[in-house]
């Protein structure tokens, strides 16, 4: 029994050794992005071929209505990345209209200075200091 721990335990702690090593072909910082698959994983005229069901129902009752809701599922998923294009090129116009309407003030900033009213304009006092 002695011999069996013996061979048995390098074996194990070797296999615990690879079986611990980082994964380095996956990236853990970026998760990723689900795809819907395009493809079906089964394809709906294989119940054509079935003894148990007549092919012309089958067809009628199986195969057009999935057809079908495949090409409604396409449509829809064309769209909706329609739609997230023009929503990105409108936020990037809305961010380039921003950028260009918005000029820095030209002076710094302070929270409740009042030295240009109460104390001869000086900008080192008064206030909380938020923007030195």
């Amino acid at each position: 029994m002695n011999r069996n721990v013996l061979v048995l335990a390098p074996i194990a702690s070797l296999l615990l050794l690879v079986a611990a090593q980082a994964s380095f072909g996956q990236d853990v910082m970026q998760p990723a992005r689900l795809q819907p698959s395009r493809l079906p994983t089964t394809s709906p005229y294989l119940l054509l071929g079935s003894s148990r069901y007549d092919p012309a129902l089958s067809y009628y009752r199986i195969v057009r209505p999935e057809n079908q809701i495949r090409q409604a599922y396409n449509n829809q998923s064309r769209r909706i990345t329609q739609l997230r294009d023009e929503v990105n090129k409108q936020q990037r116009e809305i961010n380039q209209a921003e950028s260009s309407l918005l000029s820095p003030t030209g002076h710094r900033s302070m929270f409740q200075n009042l030295g240009g009213y109460f104390g001869g304009g000086n900008l080192q006092g008064g206030g909380l200091g938020i923007g030195r």
